[in-house]
């Protein structure tokens, strides 16, 4: 069967409301359902568009393992029909696998992967958003790899790709967090201050306060306070984080993750070790 059989089109604006309307492990479902469909009916092309989205979903969640196989179901299925599938496709492709490898700390990996996919866009002088997304990404990879001039240089380049683009708020509060961590690695912690604060009070308002680079940002904040030594502001930090992500993509690896940074941070501070 082809993709008619499944509506792609439907399950984007459909995935588009679930990241706005539903909750936690609701969000899940909707994926695993719609892969079941993809599946289901034999479309090839229905299988890679929401495995690459549902990849992103367990990358989020922590679920790294669950995420690469999703990775490359979709790209085994790519691989069989070279030429056939869209560029923009086979570049976010790429994209979010190399955000897995960098999670895994496979940062060489990474690169290579965003340089793909930065390759694939060479000739479509419109995806400057797309462009800005790999350049933003290979930062963190850059930073694994103690690159911190290339990290810096790639930033850079995302902020200018931003500038062309219009409704890029999102995009340029996430540039504005790697940034602050590129700063944190580098102990400018002042300078790193002074970078998040705009993506935080961006966040606040972002997809109604509900935007899945929110936890990130309150992460990154909560490691700051950590290392100013602000460790009950460090623990509203990372209890704010946990909560968003729980909001956003339900129980998981690292929703536990950030609840444990929080608690560590309120002992730090004095408080009792209470709910988080």
């Amino acid at each position: 069967m082809d993709s008619r059989a499944f509506d792609i089109e439907g399950f984007l604006r459909d995935a588009d409301r679930c990241y706005r309307e539903l909750r936690g492990d609701e969000v899940v479902r909707f994926f695993e359902e719609a892969l079941l469909r993809a599946r289901a009916c034999g479309s090839a092309d229905a299988v890679i568009v929401v495995a690459n989205e549902f990849g992103s979903v367990a990358r989020t969640r922590g679920e790294l393992g669950r995420a690469r196989e999703l990775y490359r179901e979709a790209f085994s299925l790519l691989e069989r029909r070279p030429g056939e599938v869209p560029v923009r496709s086979r570049a976010s492709l790429l994209l979010n696998y190399g955000d897995v490898c960098v999670a895994q700390g496979s940062f060489a990996e990474a690169v290579e992967l965003f340089d793909a996919a930065e390759a694939l866009l060479a000739d479509e002088p419109e995806c400057c958003y797309e462009r800005s997304a790999i350049c933003n990404n290979r930062s963190s990879a850059w930073r694994g790899l103690g690159r911190m001039a290339d990290a810096r240089r790639d930033l850079e380049r995302a902020v200018d790709l931003l500038g062309r683009v219009p409704g890029s708020a999102g995009a340029r509060a996430v540039a504005r967090v790697n940034l602050a961590q590129l700063l944190i690695d580098e102990g400018r912690l002042d300078a790193a201050e002074r970078a998040l604060a705009p993506a935080l009070e961006a966040f606040l308002t972002l997809s109604g306060g509900r935007d899945i680079h929110r936890p990130n940002a309150f992460a990154a904040a909560g490691q700051l306070r950590m290392l100013q030594g602000r460790y009950a502001e460090a623990a509203v930090c990372y209890r704010e984080a946990a909560r968003s992500l729980a909001d956003k993509v339900g129980a998981s690896e690292n929703v536990e993750r950030l609840r444990a940074a929080g608690s560590r941070a309120a002992r730090l501070a004095g408080w009792e070790a209470g709910a988080s």
